[in-house]
């Protein structure tokens, strides 16, 4: 009986505390329900947080596809630089010229050769006298055939006019093959003239992508050798988005080629901007991330009112795959 006071006293100290946890308890979660809810990813992963059944959603990230320095094929000073840094130029948009006087010299020789030669191909004038001259002799052999028998004509003359007639055929056969031979050796002509024009053509320094100039090494009158990077032009029209799937929740080939909307925030515009592409890649290779593999969308990039890309290199972005 002694010991009831001191329990009730008890009870009634902790009674207090047991209801303003539970009064807590209402409110805000415990701190390890905090920590269950840490651990506990939403909807399986972060990545994948779309509502619409037939979209995957994930964080992503805008690298390029095309970044490439263009070098001097040739050795010998830049004669002149037609780009500047920050241009959108076309493939084999001519960036700079390397001083090619002696190719461009060749290549005036090679050109008049060839009109020449070409000249001499095309005349005909030595064989329609070489057929004019067969013709004749044929009709004075038949005629001498027609009279031989009748002796108007001696045994003498028709073999005069058959071997008349087989000189000229002779003749006209020889200018047809001069004719022939002159024919080749004007596409001979050409191949120089093609030779030489690809010589002069390495003395241009071509972009190799539609693209924009970022970097230029060398100035206008600078010695470069062949070999050496003279400009740097990465493109820009088309971009590379790259992100994470869950290999344990989507097949490579239920991603592959489908349709993506990358959604990207642009400085200086109101809202996100939409940008349409399609996935080309999904690396079998697993990296880091245990049952994930990467997926590359290439994405159509859009110019604002002013000619500026929207889309940047290293932006950022949110990625829908389209799997319906």
């Amino acid at each position: 009986m002694r010991k009831t006071p001191k329990l009730l006293y008890s009870i009634a100290c902790l009674a207090p505390l047991f209801f303003c946890s539970l009064a807590v308890g209402q409110d805000s979660p415990s701190k390890f329900e905090s920590l269950l809810n840490a651990n506990t990813p939403a909807s399986d992963s972060a990545a994948f947080q779309s509502q619409d059944p037939n979209t995957i959603s994930l964080e992503a990230v805008v690298k390029l596809i095309g970044d490439i320095e263009v070098p001097a094929l040739e050795t010998g000073p830049l004669s002149s630089i037609n780009a500047r840094e920050g241009q959108m130029v076309e493939a084999e948009f001519v960036l700079a010229k390397i001083r090619n006087d002696k190719a461009q010299r060749a290549l005036e020789e090679a050109q008049l050769n060839y009109q020449l030669a070409d000249d001499k191909a095309n005349d005909n004038s030595s064989i329609s006298a070489a057929s004019s001259k067969a013709r004749l002799h044929r009709i004075e052999f038949e005629k001498t055939s027609r009279l031989l028998p009748s002796g108007s004509r001696s045994e003498s003359e028709y073999e005069t006019a058959k071997a008349q007639v087989e000189v000229a055929n002779a003749e006209l056969r020889r200018a047809e093959n001069e004719v022939k031979q002159l024919a080749i050796e004007a596409k001979i002509e050409l191949v120089k003239i093609n030779a030489i024009q690809d010589l002069v053509d390495r003395h241009m320094l071509k972009s190799p992508i539609t693209g924009n100039v970022v970097e230029i090494k060398h100035q206008e009158g600078e010695w470069v050798n062949a070999g050496d990077p003279v400009f740097r032009v990465i493109q820009m029209d088309k971009l590379r988005v790259v992100g994470t799937i869950n290999g344990l929740k989507y097949n490579p080939s239920e991603i592959m080629g489908r349709d993506v909307v990358v959604t990207a925030n642009v400085a200086g515009q109101p809202g996100p901007i939409d940008f349409s592409g399609k996935i080309v890649f999904t690396n079998l290779e697993q990296g880091g991330q245990e049952d994930m593999y990467d997926v590359w969308a290439e994405v159509d990039n859009k110019q604002d009112g002013q000619g500026y890309w929207q889309l940047m290199p290293g932006s950022k972005v949110n990625m829908k795959i389209i799997t319906r």
